[in-house]
């Protein structure tokens, strides 16, 4: 054990003494193993690890404990991190592209810009981590990953794949979510202040309380989801399926309905505030306040039929599931 803490101080001190010349002895270290390489993290609290800039492209880093360690900048393509510790690292602008990170912990972790395309991620943990502008794109799978109170803010998650993944009170200012699969996503309490969620998929996802300012739902799929208590101030649901969605006791205020249908959708003790529904494409069998009721029935009656194209779809087999999106895996 002692001979343990006699490498791990060697190695730090071979850091320091050679950093001038890039050579960092920790590299090799965590390449020849990563059992060994947890061994000496073990008996040395006070090892930090510091892998700025390496280059780990396809290395075996499965179940490696990397926490508090410096890898901002570092290439980590192709490598498999499946079950790594990662909490609190700093890996801003790293490039994981590739790579395997099912199951890892990123919880509070430095992300700022980091590359995740054609990643596996399923069940990673990023709670609190700071995810500021990083991509997520193409094809990622984020299926059940929880992003509690995560700051993705300017990230780019266009078609991802979070179906069943948790961004309670996660911060999605500005976010680029177009196209992207969030079937049964949890997003209570989230900041989607400005997001883009153009033909996103929101079937049965649950956004009550959200903050949903000039938020871009222009045909998404909302259908059965849950959008009461949310803010809904200027909100683009411009030919968004609404049906059976739960506005109940929403904020509206000045949000766009044009196109938009609204068949058996809850709006119940919603409060609307200069909101246009003239433009509305059906609200049968909706829930309404007597007053809202009672302006539809006078002005648009014919709203209050139901849309053609639910009754076509009433006629089909509407048992199956929604056409999955494979993940990066199944995609090879």
């Amino acid at each position: 054990m002692n001979g343990l803490k006699r490498a791990a101080a060697i190695v730090s001190l071979a850091v320091i003494a050679v950093g001038c010349a890039n050579i960092n002895p920790q590299i090799d270290m965590l390449k020849s193993g990563v059992k060994k390489w947890n061994r000496l993290r073990e008996v040395n609290l006070s090892f930090k690890p510091n892998l700025a800039g390496a280059d780990l492209s396809g290395v075996n880093l499965r179940n490696a404990d990397l926490r508090g360690a410096n890898l901002r900048g570092t290439s980590l393509r192709g490598a498999d991190l499946s079950g790594a510790q990662l909490k609190g690292a700093n890996l801003r602008g790293a490039n994981f592209e590739g790579a395997n990170l099912e199951g890892a912990d990123f919880k509070d972790a430095n992300l700022r810009g980091a590359y995740f395309v054609g990643d596996n991620l399923r069940g990673a943990g990023f709670q609190g981590a700071d995810l500021k502008n990083a991509d997520l794109w193409g094809g990622v799978n984020l299926e059940e990953v929880n992003f509690r109170g995560a700051n993705l803010e300017g990230a780019n998650l266009k078609s991802a794949d979070l179906r069943g993944a948790v961004l309670i009170g996660a911060q999605l200012k500005n976010t680029d979510l177009e196209g992207a699969y969030l079937v049964g996503a949890r997003l209570q309490d989230a900041n989607l202040r400005g997001a883009n969620l153009e033909k996103a998929n929101l079937l049965g996802t649950d956004l009550g309380g959200a903050t949903l300012y000039k938020t871009d739902f222009q045909g998404a799929d909302l259908h059965g989801s849950n959008l009461g208590a949310a803010v809904l101030q200027r909100t683009n649901f411009q030919r968004a399926d609404l049906h059976g969605a739960s506005l109940h006791g929403a904020v509206i205020l000045a949000a766009d309905f044009k196109g938009a249908n609204l068949e058996e959708a809850d709006l119940q003790g919603a409060e609307l505030v200069n909101t246009d529904l003239s433009k509305v494409l059906s609200f049968y069998n909706a829930r309404l306040d007597d007053r809202v009721m009672e302006q539809v029935k006078t002005n648009w009656p014919e709203k209050l039929a139901m849309n053609p194209d639910s009754a076509r779809k009433k006629g089909e087999n509407n048992s199956a599931e929604p056409e999955k999106i494979p993940t990066h895996d199944q995609a090879k």
